[in-house]
């Protein structure tokens, strides 16, 4: 409030104070003096708090305790030269006096007290052994000192070929045949890891082919199958459209069975290279997808009888007939009526089989013609989209095409009625004879 007496509000949030988050680990050591050597501890000190931090070191072997006045928050600090065998205590404190405390122990050299890791990598691009990766690990407890020493086992407890191998950095890499094998490392000080069992497994390369006996492979859908035989990652599939005239970088769709990979609506004669990626290695396969037309289709107009105020759209001349990929479903996705008030899509995002939409209305009380888009799809996801209008029946003339004679003689003649109807039956007339009746368009 002011001395005139207005007052602002403001809201604050306050979040949660907490302790210094502080971790640690073990460095670099030093074999001198010898025997026991000198050790390293690693410190950091997240800065999500307030500063400035600072820690203490004490210890349970009567070294000098160690005081850090301004320790950089968010980057490693390393402390150096520690005597060992010891428990070192570490306490952060921050400008709130918040602390946070924790143990470190350092031991001297000795066998089994060296720290150390290995994990199976994937084979090299022309390979299909598994290289194994074996390293140092740098403790705590123990703070090791370079060179190291490496030595690999066969099941017979055999050095492997090569073996043993001293170098300055801590990991080696090491491609290897199926089988069980062991390792021990050593370090300059002559610290030891226990003889580490661990096995490797055989990996043979993955292999892609599209299904030709797919239903919808000739109506522009490719379905990939890859053979994983990587026992690293047996559950990966992953595939891609590598190149191709359309949808090139994507992956497959997401109703695809598992482990394969489902493409629809792919260019009728384009060539597409797709990829198959086991979690080690990436082949491809390419396939020409074969030509097909693209189904289409006509709506029958729903012309309203006097004494009705509704009617129905029937969706006909579905072609390329005899080449569809049941079951053919279809949707009404939008419509301008107002008087229709089902929710979209109708009858349901799934659609239906059946031609016939019954019991529409017009766009509005008085009959005026409402039009509704329609929504068809295959079995392979091949799409088209087409309208019909529900109202009063409309005027009608007859389209003839052009006349074809045939060698015998004869003529053929095509008719259609400009604006076919919902369940009307055509009956075709020369010279006021009756020649042809149908439920079709010809």
């Amino acid at each position: 409030m002011d001395q005139c007496g207005g007052i602002v509000t403001q809201t604050v949030n306050v979040r949660p104070y907490n302790r210094p988050y502080a971790q640690a680990w073990g460095g670099t050591g030093n074999c001198n003096p010898m025997p026991n050597g000198v050790g390293e501890i690693g410190l950091y000190v997240s800065g999500d708090g307030i500063g400035p931090y600072s820690a203490t070191i004490t210890n349970n072997c009567g070294a000098p305790v160690i005081n850090l006045s301004n320790v950089t928050p968010n980057t490693a600090t390393y402390i150096n030269n520690l005597t060992r065998p010891c428990i070192y205590t570490v306490t952060v404190e921050d400008g709130c006096m918040f602390t946070s405390t924790f143990d470190v122990e350092l031991l001297p050299p000795a066998p089994e007290v060296l720290g150390h890791y290995n994990y199976t990598n994937c084979p090299n691009f022309n390979g299909t052994q598994f290289i194994q990766t074996i390293g140092i690990g740098y403790g705590p407890p123990y703070s090791p000192q370079p060179p190291f020493t490496f030595e690999i086992f066969d099941a017979s407890n055999n050095l492997w070929p090569g073996y043993p191998v001293t170098q300055g950095s801590s990991e080696i890499y090491q491609a290897l045949p199926a089988g069980n094998y062991t390792y021990r490392l050593t370090d300059a000080c002559g610290a030891t890891t226990v003889l580490q069992p661990f096995s490797i497994q055989t990996y043979l390369n993955p292999t892609v082919t599209v299904n030709t006996s797919n239903p919808c492979f000739g109506a522009g859908q490719a379905v990939v199958e890859g053979i994983n035989n990587n026992p690293l990652s047996p559950l990966t599939y992953q595939y891609q459209i590598q190149s191709g005239p359309t949808r090139v970088g994507e992956g497959p769709e997401t109703d695809s069975d598992p482990n394969t990979g489902k493409f629809s609506s792919l260019v009728s004669g384009g060539t597409y290279t797709f990829s198959f990626y086991d979690g080690c290695k990436t082949v491809t396969t390419s396939v020409t997808i074969p030509e097909y037309d693209q189904p289409t289709f006509e709506v029958g107009y729903g012309a309203i009888c006097p004494g009705n105020s509704n009617s129905f759209l029937e969706v006909i001349n579905l072609q390329p007939e005899g080449e569809i990929v049941e079951p053919y479903v279809w949707r009404i996705i939008a419509e301008d009526s107002d008087l229709f008030t089902d929710p979209l899509p109708f009858p349901n995002s799934n659609g239906q089989t059946s031609p016939v939409f019954a019991n529409l209305p017009p766009k509005n009380l008085a009959q005026e013609v409402a039009t509704y888009q329609i929504l068809g799809n295959d079995a392979c996801k091949n799409s088209y989209l087409g309208s019909g209008k529900i109202g009063v029946l409309p005027d009608q003339t007859l389209i003839l095409n052009s006349t074809n004679i045939c060698p015998s003689g004869n003529a053929i003649i095509r008719a259609r009625t400009s604006t076919p109807l919902a369940g009307g039956t055509y009956v075709y007339y020369k010279d006021g004879v009756e020649v042809a009746r149908s439920t079709m368009l010809f």
